[in-house]
């Protein structure tokens, strides 16, 4: 039991401290990198789509509409890039990182930094 509450104070205490300038909160839970970004959701979605090309990876799937948007990828190694976008105000929209199937951490707060310098 202690092991579980102190593993999620370890994601929120992580969170807040990645947490950037204009930025919510960032939590890495379960393999999913969830950010809360002070940018509406077109904003995301383009600096998401771009960082994703500019990375090198080749997008295999774009859904959006004006709630919510979901960009897929192949990374050089075959692993499934997933990016999922909700609108969760005018200027927030929730942002999900998964990198492969367990996820990536490092590659999914890369990803992460790479698309805050877009917006």
């Amino acid at each position: 039991m202690c092991g579980l509450l102190l593993q999620g104070c370890g994601a929120l205490i992580l969170g807040g401290a990645a947490a950037g300038v204009g930025a919510g909160t960032v939590a890495y839970i379960k393999g999913e990198l969830k950010s809360t970004e002070s940018v509406d959701i077109a904003t995301a979605w383009r600096a998401g789509k771009q960082t994703l090309e500019d990375m090198g990876f080749v997008i295999t799937r774009e859904d959006r509409d004006a709630v919510k948007g979901k960009l897929v990828a192949l990374g050089v190694d075959n692993r499934k890039i997933r990016i999922k976008f909700e609108r969760k105000g005018d200027h927030v929209t929730e942002v999900n990182i998964r990198v492969g199937t367990l996820g990536d951490e490092e590659v999914s707060r890369l990803i992460l930094s790479k698309m805050r310098e877009r917006y």
